[in-house]
């Protein structure tokens, strides 16, 4: 290696201020640069693959890590462990999302059985009420030689009665016979799940 000494070298007493310049080195060899160990990028991708055993549920930690690592020098653990860490963070949304799901419809059903259990019950309620509407019906036919009430007549009858559902109870009558009428669980006439209970006059006011 080639250098030289300059002449001032170290203070002189005449001249006990003069700078010291050391030794001068000329075409010195760059040096290599200094590389550092990427630990956030390490700790990432290491992380990222043991949270892949648990089923991701370190991978937003490792992510973090590996986002941090990108930013230091060697970006290449962190790259890895990055895009394994997000892969585990898909898993981690798949199965919330599909535990969610599984929650929504076994709360769904479960409501459905106990809305199923408290109709049977009111449904119960009501065919009681149809029942009681029917004996005043039945009485009316025995006070008017065995003709039912005509229409106005038979709802103001049975109105005083509300099914459990909050709905009075209707009196249609029809040609030979009248119903009595129920809206049910829906609380809509004229549905399916309406409850009925038929009433007819009795057989020698028919022939009149």
């Amino acid at each position: 290696m080639s250098f030289h000494t300059p002449f001032q070298q170290r203070a002189s007493k005449r001249a006990p201020n003069r700078k010291h310049y050391g030794t001068i080195y000329i075409n010195e060899p760059p040096r290599p640069p200094k590389r550092f160990f990427n630990w956030w990028g390490f700790n990432g991708m290491c992380l990222s693959f043991v949270s892949l055993l648990t089923l991701g549920l370190l991978s937003p930690l490792a992510l973090l890590l590996s986002l941090i690592g990108l930013r230091r020098q060697g970006k290449g653990m962190a790259a890895v462990g990055m895009m394994v860490s997000l892969v585990g963070v898909a898993l981690i949304a798949t199965i919330g999302i599909t535990a969610f799901s599984a929650h929504q419809h076994q709360a769904a059903r479960i409501a459905k059985q106990k809305e199923a259990r408290v109709n049977a019950v009111k449904i119960q309620q009501a065919n009681a009420l149809l029942a009681d509407a029917y004996d005043d019906l039945v009485e009316f036919r025995g006070q008017h030689e065995g003709q039912l009430p005509a229409d106005i007549a038979g709802n103001m009858l049975v109105v005083s009665y509300e099914d459990p559902w909050g709905q009075a109870l209707r009196y249609e009558p029809e040609e030979g016979f009248a119903l009595v009428r129920s809206a049910g669980p829906d609380q809509k006439f004229l549905s399916t799940d309406d409850l009925i209970k038929k009433v007819s006059p009795k057989p020698e006011s028919l022939a009149k």
